[in-house]
């Protein structure tokens, strides 16, 4: 069994987790969630980089060297994921709303996409009742929205995640001694897989700053995880699909 789960990153994080998840195997592997998109790249080596309620970049060498950027959570990281877009455009349509930041379309997409009258009830939604980070991420879909209608605001938004998605897989990359040599990327998450056009505009920032090789978009991690555990146990069902 291979579990890849969010937020498993430290080895105290698997001391804690392994002895409950022995039972379910013979063999149990425990790491985070983004070793198991890097099953898409030729030897699992490259960056991968995933961003959907949360964001991180985690990477390998050939030689089974690992690096890591990102996945800091909600609070202090996730730059570039769907809760930081969504409480970016909370805190856009807020000023807004005030006068102290431009007009933008977030502000009345929000205010209808939550049934609100008036836009201070925004508080209300936010800080209180059932708020979850799900909810937050899931205002990502109208920055998107807004975006592709032309609001300013939207756009920049956008820009900024591209650049600090980019930025994460560089600096994986360098820190694993790519240096020149092409860069194999693997994108996975909800933002990066649904949404091609910043899927593009990650692709491209990476480029400025040095050759990508491979490019895989993984919609399903858990079943490339499967089909490479199958291979590892069966090395003749190797590239089976089994």
């Amino acid at each position: 069994a291979w579990l890849g789960l969010a937020g498993v990153d430290r080895p105290r994080d698997r001391e804690v987790l392994l002895p409950r998840l022995l039972p379910l195997a013979g063999v149990v592997e425990v790491t985070n969630d983004a070793e198991l998109v890097l099953t898409a790249l030729p030897g699992a080596v490259g960056v991968a980089v995933i961003a959907g309620t949360g964001s991180i970049a985690l990477g390998r060498d050939a030689r089974g060297g690992t690096a890591r950027a990102g996945g800091w959570g909600h609070i202090i990281g996730d730059e570039g994921s769907g809760f930081d877009l969504g409480r970016q455009a909370l805190q856009a349509a807020a000023r807004a709303a005030d006068g102290r930041g431009p007009a933008t379309a977030l502000l009345g997409a929000i205010t209808a996409h939550w049934g609100l009258d008036t836009p201070d009830g925004m508080i209300e939604r936010a800080y209180h009742g059932d708020t979850d980070k799900a909810m937050i991420a899931r205002l990502a879909g109208l920055v998107f929205a807004a975006a592709r209608a032309g609001d300013p605001t939207a756009r920049r938004l956008l820009d900024r995640a591209a650049a600090e998605l980019a930025l994460a897989a560089v600096v994986v990359g360098e820190a694993l001694g790519f240096g020149a040599e092409p860069l194999p990327l693997a994108f996975s998450g909800g933002l990066l897989v649904g949404e091609t056009g910043l899927r593009a505009s990650v692709l491209r920032r990476v480029r400025r700053r040095g050759p990508v090789g491979a490019v895989a978009v993984v919609d399903d991690a858990a079943l490339r995880a499967a089909r490479a555990a199958v291979a590892l146990a069966r090395p003749d069902r190797a590239g089976t699909g089994g």
